[in-house]
């Protein structure tokens, strides 16, 4: 392999013309270019200069600077709000040492369909802002859906309204710490014996992710009681590859076990904060 060129930019406009050049990455954490291989790879930009490790709390947003590392994430959620689906999500993500190396922005970069961030992202209605050839600020789903919004272009933050959820997160795995087959999120606010909102999104699935809307309608303003079975069904028609030597009727079946457990904590027979991590 060739030797390779390591740029180390302090400011954001030393760091975006690098972006330009031929088999130049941004580098964070570095765990996907080592699964990814690095046969293309001509020169790395080391991000840990530029201010992009932040994580800022107020009480309209949360922002997440592209540089945290998912432990770091979940050090900082932890303190402002304990019960966040994304402390649920990531403190089970991967290893140890690897949750001290993944980034936020190396996630949202390439969003491989087995992310723990994902998810609840999505169902969070975050936004990914970006600066380089396609700078702005862009809706999570059309981010992790367009590939071409993420050529030459650096993720500098992710960012989503602060509010107080109930929120449901399930990771179908066979060890603790192995890539998830599909992941369920249940985001849901009540008020009384109301469901003011609810968002559900499941990952892993065939389109890599869905964020179940017609599901959601079933319940969001309507009484906090459960809803029939084949309704539900009906209308969380999802469908999944095979995959991990598991068929997709086999995860097509988990699936509906672990929205069902979601479920009932969105109408109320399971109390908040009991779903599966």
């Amino acid at each position: 392999m060739a030797e390779l060129t390591w740029y180390e930019p302090e400011t954001l406009e030393e760091a975006l013309p690098l972006l330009e050049r031929e088999g130049v990455y941004p580098h964070g954490g570095g765990t996907f270019l080592l699964m990814g291989g690095l046969k293309k790879v001509k020169g790395l930009i080391d991000l840990d200069r530029l201010p992009l490790r932040r994580f800022q709390a107020t009480k309209s947003f949360v922002e997440l600077g592209s540089s945290l590392t998912y432990a770091e994430v979940t050090e900082n959620i932890e303190k402002t709000d304990p019960g966040h689906v994304l402390l649920k999500a990531l403190s089970c993500a991967a290893s140890t040492p690897l949750r001290n190396r993944i980034t936020v922005g190396g996630t949202v970069s390439s969003f491989p369909a087995w992310s723990d961030l994902l998810g609840p992202l999505v169902a969070l209605e975050a936004e990914v802002v970006t600066a380089g050839a396609n700078g702005g600020i862009f809706p999570i789903d059309r981010y992790a859906k367009e590939p071409a919004l993420r050529r030459k272009t650096l993720v500098t933050a992710v960012r989503f309204a602060r509010r107080v959820w109930d929120s449901y997160y399930h990771r179908e795995v066979r060890t603790r710490f192995d890539y998830p087959a599909f992941t369920v999120t249940v985001l849901s606010r009540r008020s009384e014996e109301m469901i003011e909102d609810v968002r559900i999104v499941v990952t892993g699935c065939s389109g890599k992710f869905a964020r179940l809307m017609p599901l959601e309608n079933l319940f969001r303003g309507k009484p906090a009681k459960p809803a029939d079975g084949r309704e539900i069904s009906k209308r969380a028609d999802v469908r999944f590859p095979a995959k991990k030597g598991l068929d997709a009727d086999y995860l097509a079946h988990c699936f509906r076990v672990a929205l069902h457990r979601g479920l009932a904590q969105v109408t109320g027979e399971t109390p908040a904060g009991e779903g599966d991590v």
